[in-house]
């Protein structure tokens, strides 16, 4: 995958002019159609007759999709799609997507569109969601997000692996032996009209729920601001640069409750990612109100995250500093 690597000083000025603002993650939806974003190259070979994909997961109960680098015998389409069907394999943290049973029934590319036909077990809910989960509303939300995740996390891994530029998936009709386009209700994707019969379109690559380097900050400046621990803590580094543990998340807590009221802007564009993608810096701008009501504002402030297991995470003294707690 290649590396946005920019030069830092050049781009501190359009963190100002073109900063993003990211609300609360667990409030959007996946839009039902993607737009075409670029494409990243075919995959490099590791090794004589081996290809390395990246292969999109869930992170832990997060609405969220992480990375795990996997090595590919080839690089044919279904040979891709299969290993991703088989769920995460090194990485702790990474959550399966799909049930049990789910199987590929076919795999073709038409130019620079993959088309991808499932069975109809694509439409099932994992073995932990109990079976009266329609009549719970927090329960619906889950399955919606799981559904909306299983799509977004095959479509990300297919491209990716630079052997297409967008997907159309199917699911095979068990009735009629021919595979159908997929309603956007099924898949709890939001439609932009109220036809309750349209249908998944064309694909593209999406990064709204990846766990980019500038995504991750966003998450946990977010909820630094809303002093939410529990939102905090699955970013917080196991351990920091000098050996430190983690402190329990009931510290964190507490320690949370001191942070003044919070805005926070990352720009994307400042991401610098080192040579072996263990580390990232990403720029951000700070505004904070004190209980006095005095404003402090601090801008283009270079924060460092770290690679745990696949996962992009903070550093406690990084945190507290940037949250004026040290």
């Amino acid at each position: 995958m290649k590396r946005h690597v920019r030069l830092l000083a050049a781009l501190l000025l359009s963190c100002l002019l073109a900063g993003c603002a990211f609300g609360d993650p667990l409030a959007e939806r996946m839009p039902a159609l993607g737009t075409p974003q670029p494409v990243d190259p075919a995959p490099e070979p590791a090794g004589e007759g081996w290809f390395i994909v990246d292969m999109y997961y869930r992170y832990l109960d997060e609405p969220m999709l992480a990375a795990e680098p996997r090595a590919c015998a080839d690089d044919q389409l279904a040979t891709i799609i299969s290993a991703w069907m088989e769920g995460p394999q090194e990485s702790q943290g990474l959550t399966p997507l799909l049930p049990s049973g789910v199987r590929l029934i076919s795999a073709e590319l038409r130019g620079s569109l993959a088309i991808i036909t499932l069975s109809g077990e694509f439409y099932s809910v994992m073995p932990y969601v109990p079976g009266a989960w329609r009549s719970d509303a927090s329960w619906v939300e889950r399955v919606n997000v799981q559904h909306r995740l299983r799509v977004q996390a095959l479509v990300n891994t297919v491209i990716e692996s630079g052997l297409c530029s967008s997907v159309q998936l199917m699911i095979h009709n068990a009735a009629t032996g021919q595979p159908d386009r997929p309603l956007l209700a099924t898949l709890s994707i939001l439609s932009d009209t109220d036809d309750p019969n349209e249908t998944l379109g064309e694909q593209y690559r999406n990064t709204q729920n990846v766990l980019t380097p500038a995504r991750t900050l966003s998450l946990i400046l977010d909820a630094g601001g809303k002093r939410n621990a529990a939102a905090l803590y699955p970013y917080l580094a196991l351990r920091d640069s000098r050996g430190e543990k983690r402190p329990p998340q009931e510290e964190i807590a507490t320690l949370l409750q001191a942070v003044d009221t919070l805005t926070a802007i990352v720009d994307p564009s400042t991401t610098v990612t080192s040579a072996q993608n263990t580390a990232a810096t990403v720029s951000c701008s700070l505004s904070f109100v004190t209980r006095s009501g005095e404003r402090i504002d601090d801008t283009f402030i270079p924060v460092r995250l770290i690679k745990e297991e696949g996962i992009w995470k903070i550093e406690l003294p990084t945190l507290l500093r940037i949250l004026r707690l040290s």
